[in-house]
């Protein structure tokens, strides 16, 4: 992914992704998100179970019921450290941060839109769902 990502960005061109929660403990971010967000409701309605471990991090699957539609996947929790080094390799050598998702002032006001309780909202402040990967090339 990252090479392709090098091969079309323009030197000092930026990359930005929305990735799993960066850590270098990928069970205990889903244990985590498991606990403060748990079944039923989850996670705005999606569910998570490991399916197996993998090299530097684990394969899990993500199913849920929501307004616009039913989802349901796998996919791969690495290590943060994974991400960072394939982008390197790839040629990505500028600045790179993470950030995290934030959810916005009104949401928090019950004045967003989507099906997540105010309790749920208020969660993603302690355990974020989903990580931001900046890097420059």
């Amino acid at each position: 992914m990252f090479r392709n990502i090098a091969i079309n960005l323009k030197e000092g061109g930026v990359f930005v992704s929305i990735t799993v929660p960066p850590t270098e403990t990928p069970l205990d971010s889903m244990n985590a998100e498991l606990e403060v967000r748990p079944p039923p409701e989850g996670s705005g309605g999606l569910y998570y179970w490991l399916n197996e471990f993998v090299e530097d991090g684990m394969y899990f699957h993500v199913k849920g019921h929501t307004p616009v539609g039913d989802v349901d996947f796998d996919c791969s929790h690495l290590k943060k450290s994974v991400y960072e080094e394939a982008a390197r390799d790839a040629g990505l050598k500028g600045e790179l941060r993470w950030g995290k998702t934030e959810v916005p002032d009104r949401w928090l006001k019950g004045e967003g839109e989507g099906g997540a309780s105010l309790e749920e909202l208020r969660t993603y402040g302690d355990v974020t769902n989903y990580g931001v990967l900046v890097v420059e090339k």
